[in-house]
């Protein structure tokens, strides 16, 4: 078997575990399922991790495109396109910007953004001593608020194209490798969109609070 094709087979490995039989459609059911339900947050099974450490260094193989993105204001990130079949995979590492701690969120080197296709995001970098995290809006809440949960090495999120989201990196940045029905190159306008809704004047509440109010309605 040549590199690529085992890569590929861990990939597909880690993939279903998370959502069972991999196909578009079944990537897009699984993700809209469990949005509608409120239960957005996952971990990948231990006896992955191994694959998800390999994975977190492929922009260091010249077999797989590395593209840098980024926008004025900020710290340039990588993104590096590493299967792309049934579905879309890409590695992207962010760094950690010192910046990013004390600003508006509307600053932040990952500002608030949403997509225009279904996701499913792992993290596969390890922080030393301050863990990353992921921020989401789920305009169903009825609130003015933002959930906030910790985003670990092999943690997962989904959820639909359109949602609003961002990142808070770790101390030594953040690494994740996106799962999505198709491919847009991050270097293109159609990849990312700034987010609809102002992540600065939310409260924000953990993921508990958030599965309480979803389960409430």
């Amino acid at each position: 078997m040549n590199p690529i094709s085992s890569i590929h087979n861990e990939i597909e490995k880690i993939v279903r575990s998370i959502v069972g039989d991999i196909s578009k459609d079944r990537l897009r059911d699984f993700i809209h399922q469990h949005w509608d339900k409120g239960e957005f947050f996952f971990n990948v099974d231990e006896s992955l991790h191994s694959s998800i450490e390999l994975i977190n260094t492929l922009d260091q193989d010249k077999q797989f495109e590395t593209v840098p993105f980024y926008s004025p204001h900020q710290v340039p990130s990588t993104s590096t396109l590493v299967y792309e079949k049934e579905f879309a995979a890409r590695l992207v590492h962010d760094s950690a910007d010192e910046k990013s701690k004390y600003m508006k969120f509307s600053e932040y080197n990952i500002e608030p953004h949403y997509h225009e296709v279904d996701s499913i995001i792992i993290a596969t970098s390890k922080c030393q001593s301050r863990s990353a995290e992921f921020m989401i809006h789920d305009s169903r809440l009825g609130s003015d608020a933002v959930v906030r949960i910790p985003f670990d090495f092999g943690s997962v999120v989904c959820f639909p194209r359109g949602v609003n989201h961002t990142f808070i990196p770790s101390d030594i940045g953040l690494s994740t490798l996106g799962i999505t029905d198709r491919y847009i190159r991050p270097d293109t306008n159609g990849f990312s969109h700034p987010a609809t809704y102002n992540f600065d004047d939310a409260v924000v509440m953990s993921y508990r609070d958030y599965q309480n109010l979803m389960q409430a309605k």
